[in-house]
């Protein structure tokens, strides 16, 4: 695990070339991919009550492979894609290290895809750093087998703590006074993207209508309520720049009755995240 973690360091080290609390942060962060993926394995088998026994699976942007890891233990076959080829060497370690057999993962671009077909497609937190949102979602709908399922985690863009910056409503000022706000607070996320306009957060309603404009009709989206704010999400120490409740804000909180008045209208609109699981 060791050589592993320095996989990590050496990746974040290339893209932040300084060492700052974010620096460690998001050492931290991809340090936790495989947790991460099991985790994300769990929400989708909670929000489709689906088996992945005998199913061919696909990760569209699959990162440093965390989840695929998870998918090997569950799927027939898992393949996974990734832009970024220094995200697919880390993968292919992760992969190596553990004998994982049934898996394959490509540097390559989802549009590149054309004759594929799979039975469940995952696309977790690629959607928002994508241009053109309504092509990737006739894309992955295209690549979906009859009786399919993608399923999909996407940002919230009315949240109250932003996932990039868990800087208060960033996502909804003008990219210019966004970047402002950043380069004051977090200068090492520019490392990362050269502007706050990169980042395409939904709102409920306008990740409904981007299903709605490609006509795809069997959609339910879930607001993430254990993620409602960044402490509760389980990656979340290892962030210096969280929110911390404190006094009754932290007694409602702490309460399941209280989480679960959450994920109704109108909290559920600003919950962290989106989890979208379509059919086909």
């Amino acid at each position: 695990m060791g050589k592993e973690k320095q996989l990590f360091e050496n990746y974040v080290s290339k893209k932040m070339k300084t060492k700052t609390k974010f620096t460690e942060y998001m050492t931290q962060y991809y340090y936790g991919t495989v947790g991460r993926g099991t985790h994300m394995l769990n929400l989708f088998y909670y929000f489709t009550d689906s088996s992945l026994d005998g199913k061919s699976v696909l990760d569209c942007g699959c990162g440093m492979g965390g989840l695929l890891i998870a998918l090997s233990g569950e799927a027939k076959k898992a393949t996974g894609i990734e832009l970024d080829k220094d995200s697919v060497n880390i993968a292919l370690n992760l992969i190596k290290n553990r004998n994982i057999k049934n898996v394959s993962i490509y540097n390559k671009d989802i549009f590149e895809l054309k004759k594929e077909k799979y039975d469940i497609i995952f696309c977790i937190d690629v959607l928002e750093h994508v241009k053109n949102q309504t092509k990737l979602i006739k894309q992955l709908y295209t690549l979906l087998n009859k009786d399919g399922i993608i399923f999909i985690k996407q940002g919230n863009k009315i949240t109250p703590f932003e996932p990039h910056t868990c800087i208060p409503y960033i996502s909804l000022l003008p990219s210019n006074m966004a970047d402002k706000i950043i380069l004051k607070k977090i200068p090492e996320f520019f490392n990362l993207y050269e502007s706050y306009e990169e980042i395409k957060l939904l709102s409920f309603m306008q990740l409904k209508k981007l299903f709605e404009k490609n006509n795809i009709k069997n959609v339910k989206i879930y607001s993430s309520v254990t993620d409602y704010f960044p402490y509760l999400n389980y990656t979340a120490p290892h962030s210096p720049f969280q929110y911390k409740p404190k006094g009754t804000m932290k007694k409602i909180l702490s309460s399941k009755k209280n989480i679960g008045i959450l994920s109704l209208p109108p909290f559920c609109y600003f919950a962290k995240d989106w989890f979208v699981v379509v059919r086909k």
